[in-house]
């Protein structure tokens, strides 16, 4: 699947000047960037399919957060308690691992 999007000037001058320096392609670099950002979009879904009344908020924290890693984000508009997906998937090994011991 193929995308146009809109880069701002300076947004478009980095990838410009990245892309000769590099070699890449420009929709190479920014689907690079793209790609390292996947688990943290992924874990603003999950959040948002565990609590949808928390939709607004997830949405805030994608438009306009600039300041944070989104997964800080996330742990900070999660409910008390709430396990992301990486810390489920690692409690899971935990026990496994725990149950795989026990004669």
């Amino acid at each position: 699947m193929q995308y146009n999007i809109t880069l701002d000037h300076d947004t478009s001058a980095f990838y410009s000047q990245l892309s000769r320096q590099t070699g890449m392609p420009i929709g190479d670099l920014v689907n690079r960037q793209l790609n390292s950002h996947h688990m943290e979009v992924l874990e603003m879904v999950a959040l948002a399919s565990a609590h949808p009344e928390l939709s607004n908020d997830i949405a805030e924290l994608f438009r306009f957060n600039d300041l944070e890693p989104l997964l800080v984000g996330v742990r900070r508009i999660a409910p008390a308690g709430y396990l992301t997906l990486i810390e489920r998937f690692e409690q899971e090994m935990s026990k496994r691992a725990a149950a795989e011991k026990t004669p």
